[in-house]
């Protein structure tokens, strides 16, 4: 099997482009241990409007995590640097944002990578998340599928960091769209034979046959999959520029939302600080992270699924690609 994914890797390079380190395993159950730090932010052109500070390097992969749910153990991704003040005026949180975390195009270090696009898809689009939302089960148990759902053309939007590891965090753990809506993919990491045999990637469209499901902590989850097939690659992927309240109806959407970290964060798991209270311009959600960068008064951006947390919404920096820390 080692002999497979070396030669996975090649044709990857050669076609796909070269894969970065970036993620996390474990979730609700702990996540993997603290990412190394990415390189500092360039600083924005001087003068003129304050534009966005310069995106940090991709940060190293983190130490070994422990097991969490039906996804597999992994180091906590890197933390790409923080963005330096724009030159000009007086740095404002929200002002001028244009972080689109994963989504770089075809250019990016895997698994990142797809279009950046603010519109939602069509309802057209119909790759079956409809019919695979519908299938999942009300508890927490998972389900076998006597009849396998049919996945056919579903963009990948989001994915697990990658890390230093013989099979990619992104490969058993990634969220696929349509135009009814986004599921999680949370897979065992060591069942091998059921993941996917071609490197998962932002902007990738696939098809599968889904044939497990279940439903953690209330947010359904694909567990199982078979007849994997890699269908387009470096396709639109939808982020929702958030301008309202966020609802239980945006579960997994990526979304884009800026605020600052106010007052003391709580412990809410291994190694993990919660910001209860924070404010995303237009309602109040948690930030939960394990980054050393994430301090009281920091303005962020967050591009990511969105998740609950006891119907709140949550956003929650498993790879660390999904957050930029701004210095101000």
């Amino acid at each position: 099997m080692q002999k497979i994914w070396i030669v996975l890797a090649v044709l990857a390079a050669a076609t796909l482009g070269c894969e970065s380190s970036g993620s996390d395993g474990a979730d609700m159950g702990g996540q993997g241990g603290a990412g190394g730090q990415g390189g500092a932010g360039g600083q924005g052109g001087a003068g003129g409007a304050g534009g966005a500070g310069g995106q940090g390097g991709a940060g190293g992969a983190g130490g070994a995590g422990g097991a969490g749910g039906a996804g597999g153990a992994g180091g906590a991704g890197g933390m790409g640097g923080e963005g330096g003040a724009g030159g000009g005026g007086p740095f404002v949180c929200g002002e001028g944002v244009t972080y689109l975390g994963q989504v770089f195009g075809a250019e990016a270090d895997a698994p990142d990578g797809g279009n950046a696009v603010f519109q939602p898809y069509p309802a057209e689009y119909d790759a079956g998340i409809a019919a695979l939302m519908a299938a999942f089960p009300a508890e927490g148990e998972p389900v076998d599928l006597e009849t396998p759902i049919e996945i056919r053309g579903a963009t990948v939007v989001a994915t697990n960091f990658a890390g230093n590891f013989e099979i990619p965090g992104s490969q058993s753990r990634f969220w696929l769209a349509d135009g009814a809506g986004t599921v999680e993919v949370r897979m065992d990491f060591n069942d091998v034979e059921g993941l996917p045999m071609f490197p998962i990637r932002v902007g990738h469209k696939i098809d599968l046959d889904v044939t497990q499901v279940d439903q953690y902590f209330g947010a359904g989850q694909v567990t199982k999959g078979t007849n994997w097939n890699l269908v387009e690659v470096n396709q639109d992927v939808y982020i929702f520029d958030v301008d309202r309240e966020l609802t239980e109806a945006d579960l997994n959407q990526v979304v884009r939302v800026t605020g600052t970290l106010e007052g003391a964060p709580e412990e809410c798991g291994p190694d993990q600080k919660c910001w209860n209270s924070f404010n995303y311009g237009h309602g109040v959600g948690i930030l939960r992270t394990k980054s050393d960068f994430a301090e009281p008064g920091k303005c962020l951006t967050f591009v990511g699924p969105m998740r609950l947390f006891q119907g709140t919404p949550q956003f929650d920096t498993i790879n660390f690609t999904w957050m930029r820390i701004y210095n101000d």
